[in-house]
């Protein structure tokens, strides 16, 4: 079982208008609060109670962080990865990168990802860097306000997601970065792997 926890860019997932990705087979959990800062998901974190022992539990928080600044936020950001630890021990963590935003507050997530990710890999916690998935160029994966992710957004991500979960349950590595061509290589292993497992069940 792998946990989600996030902001509201994970809202339509919740809400059912997003269809959770299972090529991998493993079950995915989605957690959000909407506006929710670091400290806000530390808390959801702390309150949740999962139907089974979690594998992964991947924290998607972040930007609404961006506004206030790393340096400030750091202490919050530091609280959830000891949070996440402590209610999870025999599960693996990782943060995931901030979704590129179109609005004004755009040209400060690349420097906030890179701070997110050194503190996260220094703290035995992995990182999910997913950038270059979101191209500028690619207007049709946000809403209209340039921050939420549109429904085709939300699928990139949760595909994305189910990739980086499912090299995480594989591998007996304890901390890892994860790029996005890795998680390309990733997602079309398992989908020829599913296919093939298809393919004889029907018998061809």
């Amino acid at each position: 079982f792998v946990m989600l926890c996030g902001d509201s860019l994970l809202r339509m997932a919740v809400e059912g208008d997003v269809t959770l990705p299972s090529k991998s087979g493993l079950a995915l959990g989605v957690n959000c609060t909407p506006g929710g800062q670091y400290h806000h998901i530390s808390q959801e974190v702390t309150d949740s109670m999962p139907p089974q022992q979690l594998k992964i539990v991947l924290l998607c928080a972040g930007t609404n962080n961006i506004s206030v600044s790393f340096d400030r936020s750091q202490r919050d950001y530091l609280k959830l990865l000891r949070v996440a630890k402590e209610k999870f021990p025999m599960s693996k963590i990782a943060v995931v990168s901030i979704v590129p935003r179109l609005d004004y507050l755009g040209s400060y997530v690349e420097d906030f990802n890179l701070r997110c990710k050194e503190v996260a890999l220094s703290h035995g916690v992995s990182f999910i860097g997913l950038s270059s998935q979101f191209p500028s160029s690619a207007g049709h994966l946000w809403s209209h306000d340039g921050l939420h992710l549109s429904k085709y957004g939300l699928q990139q991500l949760l595909r994305c997601l189910e990739a980086a979960a499912f090299r995480m349950v594989q591998t007996s590595e304890g901390t890892l970065c994860l790029t996005d061509s890795v998680l390309r290589l990733i997602e079309a292993r398992y989908c020829a792997s599913s296919s093939r497992i298809t393919s004889t069940d029907s018998g061809v």
